[in-house]
């Protein structure tokens, strides 16, 4: 079934959020009836938890870090996610997260001090090769399926500072993903998305997945409001011995965003 319907005024905007994440927001609910583009920017929020560990040559270490944790600790960040759609079915999205964090403390009377840059940067293109709306309204009751293929980026470079001594660890990998995001319409107002992607090269050394579960409100026809949780998993390996870098872990925690609507 075709994803256009006679152009008209609806309350809803679009957002996607998948991650990243892939695509966390989802396409908007209401499209024009001519074929165009259409442009959604969506600054968000993850307060991410970081749970698992990381091993720089002999050296390994233990990482449980709540969203307080983090805050404390961080010295900027900026989340956004971009994308544009082509006649409802053809999807470009692009997604990043970057942080920049910093720890200070006194041990055996040295000042030691660890500045971590890490960033997730995700893009791809999607295609809806599903669209039923259950009723005579497409504003309501409606799923759409949409698989997506894409690459994430990481970046994760870590220096680290005992009095006048310092060392850095500069790693970074792209990742190849393929996923899926499930888009359900309720009525004008309200959607649930949920999605999910897996990555990497190798089960071994190179793995990831990620999976988002959204609920959007739809207060007006340039904007939406998209609540939900999102959970990223992440193993990298590389090198030996000295050369070592071993990264596994999940990264998780509530969404929030606001997605913004240009045709």
């Amino acid at each position: 079934m075709s994803g256009v319907i006679e152009a008209k005024t609806c309350p809803s905007s679009t957002a996607e959020v998948t991650g990243s994440p892939p695509p966390f927001f989802q396409p908007n609910v209401c499209e024009k009836a001519a074929s165009s583009w259409r442009f959604d920017v969506t600054p968000y929020m993850w307060a991410l938890n970081m749970n698992g560990r990381t091993k720089i040559a002999n050296q390994t270490v233990d990482v449980s870090q709540s969203f307080s944790d983090i805050l404390r600790q961080l010295n900027g960040a900026g989340m956004l996610w971009l994308d544009a759609y082509y006649d409802d079915r053809l999807g470009i999205f692009l997604n990043s997260l970057y942080a920049v964090l910093e720890n200070k403390e006194t041990m055996d009377g040295l000042d030691v001090s660890e500045r971590n840059k890490f960033g997730l940067f995700s893009a791809g293109v999607s295609y809806k090769v599903f669209s039923k709306a259950w009723g005579t309204s497409r504003e309501s009751n409606r799923l759409d399926i949409e698989p997506y293929v894409g690459a994430r980026y990481t970046l994760n470079d870590t220096k680290v500072t005992v009095g006048s001594v310092s060392a850095s660890e500069n790693q970074s990998w792209t990742d190849p993903l393929i996923g899926v995001r499930f888009s359900y319409l309720i009525n004008p107002r309200w959607s649930l998305v949920l999605g999910g992607n897996v990555g990497g090269t190798n089960m071994s050394t190179d793995t990831s997945y990620e999976l988002t579960g959204l609920v959007g409100y739809h207060p007006a026809s340039y904007a939406t409001v998209y609540l939900g949780y999102h959970d990223l998993y992440q193993k990298y390996s590389t090198g030996q011995g000295l050369n070592e870098f071993d990264w596994q872990m999940r990264i998780f925690g509530p969404v929030l965003g606001v997605a913004f609507r240009f045709n």
